[in-house]
This record gives C-alpha cells, sequence and structure tokens, in this order.
C-alpha cells in the first residue's frame, strides 16, 4: 500500500499567549499543498523503516518511528510492515512534512486495526507527537486553535495558483518562537474573517503569518527569496508556519506557471491549482 502525505501551508499564523505547559495558542487556517511523500508499507516479519533521504534519521528520533511504536502500545501487537519513506517535502521547511509522513502510519493502521485505533483515539496519539499531526488526518481545510490541536473543518479554499518555495534553510521551530511577541488583541477570529475575503487581493493585512517580519528580517535566505517573489507581482506573499518556505498565490494559471519555471530552476517547489483537495 502506498499513502501520499501531503504538505500544508498556514494561511495567517497568530501566536497568542504563552500556555502552562510552555507551549503557546495559535490561531490559523490550514490548507493543503500537492506536495508530498509516499509512504510505501510492506508485510513483513517485522517492522523496518528506510527513507530516501540520508540526512534524516531511520531510528526512533523519527516522527515515523516514534507513531509505530504508539500503535503498537495501543493495539498491543506488533507493527509487521516495512515502511520505505520517499521523501520530497523539505525538511524544515515549515510544511508539516514530518508530522503528515507520521499521520500518515495513523491513518494505515486505522485502518488496519479498526477496533482498537479509531479515530478519536488516533487523535490523542497524534497530539502526543505534536501541534499539528491532527490536522493530517483529515483531508480538508481547517481552522486550528489551542495550541494548534483543537481543529474545525472550514468551507474553505484557495481561489487562486499557490507556488510554494523552499529557500534551502531550515528554520529551528524553538527558534522561531524566540524571535516573536505574543499579541492576543485581534478584532474578529481568523475563520470569521474568512467570509469577508472575496478575493485574493484582501488576504493581505487580513491574514498575517507573526512569525514572518520577525524570522525574514533573520534570515537573509528567505528575505532574498520573498523579494524574489514579489517581482513577479502575486496577489498575496507570506511565510508558511515558522518557516522557511515561502508561498506566493495567483490569479492566473500562465502568471503562476511561469513563476513556477523561474523558482524551480533554482529551489525545491510546488504549484497547486486552485481548490486544491488531497486524494
Amino acid at each position: 500500500m502506498i499513502l501520499k502525505a501531503f504538505a500544508k501551508i498556514n494561511l495567517g499564523l497568530r501566536i497568542l499567549e504563552r500556555r502552562p505547559d510552555g507551549f503557546h495558542n495559535l490561531e490559523s487556517i490550514f490548507c493543503y499543498i500537492n506536495w508530498y511523500d509516499d509512504l510505501i508499507f510492506t508485510p513483513s516479519g517485522q517492522f523496518q523503516f528506510t527513507c530516501s533521504d540520508p540526512s534524516l534519521p531511520t531510528d526512533e528520533g523519527n516522527l515515523v518511528v516514534k507513531a509505530v511504536r504508539l500503535v503498537e502500545e495501543t493495539t498491543g501487537k506488533p507493527f509487521s510492515f516495512q515502511i520505505h519513506l520517499e521523501k520530497r517535502i523539505p525538511h524544515g521547511a515549515g510544511l508539516g512534512g514530518g508530522s503528515s509522513d507520521a499521520a500518515a502510519v495513523f491513518r494505515f493502521a486505522m485502518a488496519r486495526f479498526p477496533e482498537t485505533l479509531y479515530f478519536e483515539k488516533a487523535s490523542e496519539l497524534a497530539a502526543r507527537l505534536g501541534s499539528d499531526l491532527n490536522f493530517f488526518l483529515l483531508p480538508v481545510t481547517q481552522y486550528a486553535t489551542g495550541r494548534g490541536t483543537t481543529l474545525s473543518p472550514v468551507d474553505f479554499f484557495i481561489p487562486g495558483w499557490v507556488l510554494t518555495v523552499f529557500p534551502g534553510v531550515p528554520v529551528p521551530t524553538g527558534w522561531a518562537y524566540q524571535q516573536i511577541k505574543p499579541y492576543n488583541l485581534h478584532p474578529l477570529p481568523l475563520n470569521q474573517e474568512l467570509p469577508l475575503l472575496k478575493n485574493i487581493r484582501d488576504f493581505s493585512g487580513k491574514l498575517v503569518n507573526d512569525f514572518d517580519a520577525p524570522v525574514s528580517s533573520q534570515k537573509p535566505e528567505i528575505l532574498q527569496l520573498k523579494t524574489e517573489l514579489a517581482e513577479t507581482l502575486p496577489e498575496y506573499l507570506s511565510l508558511s508556519g515558522s518557516g522557511s518556505a515561502c508561498f506566493a498565490i495567483y490569479q492566473t494559471k500562465s502568471q503562476a506557471e511561469e513563476a513556477f519555471r523561474i523558482f524551480s530552476a533554482k529551489y525545491p517547489s510546488n504549484l497547486t491549482p486552485p481548490g486544491f483537495k488531497p486524494d
């Protein structure tokens, strides 16, 4: 069995007050893009994990392996499959690639062990591994609050072509959080802002990523990428998550394809069509 693990971008990302558990409350719209890893599950006498990217760990430090261990703990059964991860989503890009890979293990296990790993239990396990893992259990746009694990579907799809580009420099999440000051005075929740956004041009000023300015200002590679993207005249341009990938949204297919041609020659890049839904 082959499962696709799709990446996500954040439409707006508000970092609110710090929580007693050390995390921050946040607010964001999580949207899928058509950039994905493949996880290949093959029956085996014992669990094995391999990855096409030699720079990534394949031991207990990898989220895929951690997800497998939680599945074994919950079901009480050995995970008798080999998993090969064909890695395409750049590591450290702020696109949720590692989380999506781990969530794919839970999605596979829910189909394999439905009597013990039902959706609510898988959600509980996913939250133990990371703040955004729950999102990747369902193929829909979602409004995220709390530390990112409180999710509710929203009837919204990006109405333009999304070009996502990785500048080649990872941004550690912990470092990124040290660069910002939480701000908790917003007139409307993000999910109430969405109906007011009649076209892509309305996104600017409404959908702001609080990491964008402080992280970009201290990472010249990101600042250079954003400058180059701005020269292609997108309707909207933003950092994704805590970085370092950036995305630009275009109204027309021709403009988006020309920008993709330019940037894919220099950087890992992806182009997602309007209204994209993961399959």
